[in-house]
């Protein structure tokens, strides 16, 4: 059985993000899709979103993703480091503007050991 509310309906209402987010993230844009999803409907941690991706009807229109852990934390880190395809993303739903800001103190990471434990809020001046 795979839930089919909440995602099925996001999903459907959200082909414009989809399009350009296939634009901007041609290889990984299914994944990330995903990834918002799961954690808009769950507010689940990275280690359980591959558990969820199975029992969403996602899964059966986004088949064969790798959502594990250890990929997510790739994936993340690897848009991090590409702040010229989310500042273009973003720049396409923001209209007569240079910058935007956008909040993510809520993804303060849980290890004491980690250097990046803080809260931070990212600028982005765009093109």
């Amino acid at each position: 059985m795979r839930e089919s509310g909440a995602s099925t309906y996001l999903r459907n209402i959200s082909q414009d993000i989809i399009d350009v987010l296939r634009i901007h993230f041609p290889q990984n844009y299914r994944e990330i899709f995903t990834l918002a999803i799961c954690r808009l409907v769950h507010q689940s941690p990275l280690k359980n979103i591959e558990f969820l991706y199975e029992n969403f009807m996602l899964s059966v229109e986004f088949r064969g993703l790798d959502l594990s852990k250890n990929r997510l934390t790739t994936l993340i880190q690897e848009l991090g480091n590409n702040k010229e395809s989310t500042a273009a993303f973003m720049q396409t739903f923001v209209q007569n503007t240079e910058n935007i800001v956008f909040d993510i103190t809520h993804l303060v990471l849980q290890s004491n050991k980690m250097q990046l434990n803080q809260k931070r809020v990212s600028f982005y001046r765009l093109l």
